[in-house]
């Protein structure tokens, strides 16, 4: 058994292993391609797929929470010292 954190991404890569999405943007684009979970949640409320539903929902909860100026954006880059 390899220990991944030691291998290249070429060597990654060359095995076929793929990465966790980065953010829960990526995750939720990731999420609406995956046809097994999407036929095993079926439709939402709303008639449309649950996934849409819920990667919608995903994405606003990203944008709002990143709209927000945190206190380490504060500290680190609107202090003179």
């Amino acid at each position: 058994m390899d220990n991944l954190y030691a291998l290249s991404e070429a060597e990654i890569a060359a095995r076929g292993i793929a990465t966790m999405p980065p953010t829960l943007m990526h995750a939720t684009a990731e999420l609406t391609k995956d046809d097994v979970l999407r036929a095993a949640l079926g439709p939402g409320r709303d008639g449309g797929d649950y996934i849409d539903y819920f990667a919608k929902v995903k994405r606003e909860e990203f944008a709002a929470y990143h709209a927000e100026v945190s206190r380490w954006e504060t500290d680190r880059y609107l202090t003179l010292f």
